[in-house]
């Protein structure tokens, strides 16, 4: 797997939840409330009780990132439509992706996080 080049791995069988800031409040949505927990790498953001969710590893020049919980980013979540006014937790979700954004394009991760 590549991921183990980078001495990192995806537990695919350990969930667990977003931190409060990022769980949406749809009832049944439990499946878009949690994440995969990482192993290795420098973690950046972590479950409540400290689990990584996104790591990063850097090796020669660049660096790789691993998140485990795109589900975040779906339509649900984001509101799905140029017509919806952010909440305070639309809003929490939308800086976290802009701040993926900047950091993977400013080619610094751990300045956002």
């Amino acid at each position: 797997m590549l991921l183990s080049y980078f001495g990192m791995t995806i537990k695919r069988d350990r969930k667990v939840t977003l931190p409060s800031t990022y769980s949406t409040s749809y009832m049944g949505r439990l499946a878009q409330n949690s994440a995969l927990a990482i192993e290795g790498g420098e973690a950046l953001l972590s479950s409540p009780d400290g689990t990584p969710i996104l790591s990063t590893a850097t090796t020669g020049k660049g660096a790789i990132a691993v998140m485990t919980f795109s589900q975040l980013f779906t339509n649900p979540n984001m509101g799905g439509s140029y017509r919806v006014e952010p909440n305070q937790q639309m809003r929490g979700i939308y800086e976290l992706e802009f701040n993926l954004l900047r950091g993977l394009a400013g080619g610094d991760l751990k300045e956002y996080f």
